[in-house]
């Protein structure tokens, strides 16, 4: 069973903006514990997104960040509540959440939820799980069709990431494409833990402070429908 979502937007129509969200940033924004929840049912702010979203009542197993402007949500496609950090509006944002299980810990590896949402404007997102560019694993998901793509990389060096083998993604139903947006719900395996350059272990915390980061383009993948396509270099970024 999985912890509820931190949900980070992100991405605005001004040319490559970089900034920075918090994702246990600081001791005090810890991941909501609550897997389930009573949903009002309020759509988000794009109706159009195809999404069924709303706010969760408040619940007292709620850990949340005090010092972070976020919202509690839940969706009814999963029935799970997660957390909100909105930056931009509307078409423009795109929206990366997170969730865990309940038995995760930081002592060895666990799967991780991963949930994608991007104006169909947007080429490929892609989440570094080591909040960097180079020997991270990092997933990075496109549009194909009327299907999403997601596939595990690493980068080596400064250029195109190539497949890595030690990770998998299973797509779960509830991902779609329509006239605005594409969506993508996706168990990841193997992205909380890998080894680093010197070969050693390295696991995402569950208790202290973890930095991720964001990086998108506008400009579509070399072959939508090969897992193993080329793309082009990221124009936003973002660190949280």
């Amino acid at each position: 069973m999985f912890r509820s979502r931190i949900l980070i937007s992100a991405l605005d129509s001004s040319p490559s903006p970089t900034y920075a969200l918090p994702f246990y940033l600081k001791p005090a924004l810890m991941l909501p514990v609550l897997a389930f929840c009573t949903l009002d049912h309020l759509p988000l702010e794009n109706a159009q997104a195809g999404l069924s979203r709303g706010r969760c009542r408040p619940g007292s197993n709620w850990r949340y960040a005090q010092e972070a402007e976020t919202e509690k949500k839940g969706s009814a496609e999963t029935g799970m509540c997660f957390s909100t950090y909105t930056y931009g509006s509307g078409d423009t944002a795109v929206e990366v959440g997170i969730a865990i299980p309940e038995s995760a810990t930081s002592d060895g590896p666990y799967d991780v939820l991963l949930s994608i949402v991007a104006p169909v404007d947007l080429g490929w997102v892609g989440v570094s799980w080591g909040g960097s560019t180079t020997y991270v694993p990092l997933s990075v998901a496109w549009p194909n069709g009327d299907e999403v793509m997601v596939n595990a990389r690493m980068a080596y060096g400064y250029y195109v990431p190539a497949p890595y083998e030690d990770a998998t993604h299973t797509v779960l139903e509830n991902s779609f494409v329509n006239d605005t947006h594409w969506s993508l719900d996706a168990v990841c395996t193997g992205r909380a833990a890998w080894e680093d350059f010197d070969g050693n272990l390295q696991v995402l915390s569950t208790e202290e402070p973890v930095y991720l980061a964001l990086a998108a383009s506008y400009s579509p993948v070399d072959g939508p429908d090969n897992e193993e396509t080329t793309f082009s270099i990221h124009s936003p970024t973002a660190h949280w």
